[in-house]
């Protein structure tokens, strides 16, 4: 009987320390909620300071880290509490602003452009009531600046977790697609299957990259069978046969030979044909367009005082946050 409770004693604690830890863990794993305020322009338009802080934004959001407050969430709340962001950008002014919101963190921003543009990140706890992560990422101007955003973003959120739930890494982002081109596209044809992947036609890739790899395998069995019966035929064994039992041995190892070489023929048949229907679908099925696969470039041009934001919505990185509409896209402010 006493050991009977005992037993029932070490499991009730043993299920306790375990729910413990699952409800530790489960606080422990949760997003930081965080509000991203308008970024201050030094020697930069406002307006392309607030395109960097939406592109940050859209960043951040990625890493999978953070609960970002949206900015029309935002600036609804400011105004029925009467408070202006505007000059909001020292630690006293984020925290007080971050209670309003109700926020575990207030992100302030800023775009510095001198020879080159730098763009600085600091995260403001607002329980803490100070900087919990400073950051920076320097970046010429065309072309760079979105990579150096998320270069940055993916830092910010490694730096947060590690200070709230110790050392995590934060997943790497994808590598930039490569500059593929029509050149490499033929030379991938060679071989079914390659070029149709090259071109992200992946449904058609394992189509002709199975079929390649299946009706060559047939076609190599079906030419050592004929082999194999051929040389049975050639080196027929009549030793303690009649005539007619000869005539009968040589007759079905003749057909036997025959059947193969024409299941050889199909097989080779079928290997070309999709060898064939391979490279018809490359010349005039599947030929992609290489020549606007640059990913999106934000533009500053100082002497017409104008900021543009191009890019083309056929970029798969592109593609997951404006809703995989295929087009080319210029959008420009002037002032």
């Amino acid at each position: 009987m006493k050991k009977r409770k005992k037993f029932i004693t070490i499991s009730f604690l043993i299920i306790q320390t375990a729910f413990l830890f699952i409800v530790h863990s489960a606080f422990a794993l949760e997003k930081k909620k965080v509000a991203i305020l308008n970024f201050v322009p030094n020697n930069v338009p406002a307006s392309y300071a607030n395109v960097v802080r939406d592109i940050t934004e859209v960043r951040l959001y990625k890493t999978n880290a953070f609960d970002i407050l949206e900015r029309n969430r935002i600036e609804t709340i400011l105004r029925e509490q009467g408070f202006e962001q505007t000059g909001c950008t020292d630690t006293g002014c984020a925290v007080e602003l971050g209670k309003m919101l109700s926020v575990d963190m207030v992100v302030l921003g800023s775009v510095n452009k001198l020879a080159k543009f730098t763009i600085t990140l600091k995260f403001i706890g607002v329980r803490e009531g100070s900087v919990m992560y400073a950051d920076s990422e320097i970046a010429d101007v065309e072309g760079v600046i979105e990579s150096s955003i998320n270069l940055l973003a993916n830092r910010s959120a490694e730096g947060i977790l590690n200070l709230t739930q110790g050392p995590v890494k934060v997943p790497a982002k994808p590598s930039p697609p490569e500059n593929k081109t029509m050149a490499g596209y033929y030379f991938r044809g060679i071989i079914p299957g390659l070029a149709q992947h090259y071109s992200d036609r992946y449904v058609k890739a394992a189509f002709f990259g199975i079929g390649f790899l299946a009706g060559g395998a047939y076609f190599g069995y079906s030419i050592y069978n004929w082999s194999d019966k051929r040389n049975i035929y050639e080196n027929e064994d009549y030793a303690g046969l009649t005539e007619a039992e000869q005539q009968v041995l040589h007759d079905k190892n003749y057909d036997a030979t025959q059947k193969a070489f024409r299941q050889a023929n199909i097989a080779l048949g079928i290997f070309a044909g999709i060898y064939l229907l391979n490279w018809i679908d490359v010349l005039f099925l599947s030929k992609p367009d290489f020549s606007s696969n640059t990913p999106g470039i934000l533009h500053y041009n100082d002497g017409v005082n104008n900021i543009y934001f191009s890019f083309n919505l056929n970029d798969n990185s592109i593609n997951e946050y404006y809703n995989e509409i295929n087009c080319n896209v210029k959008i420009g402010i002037s002032f």
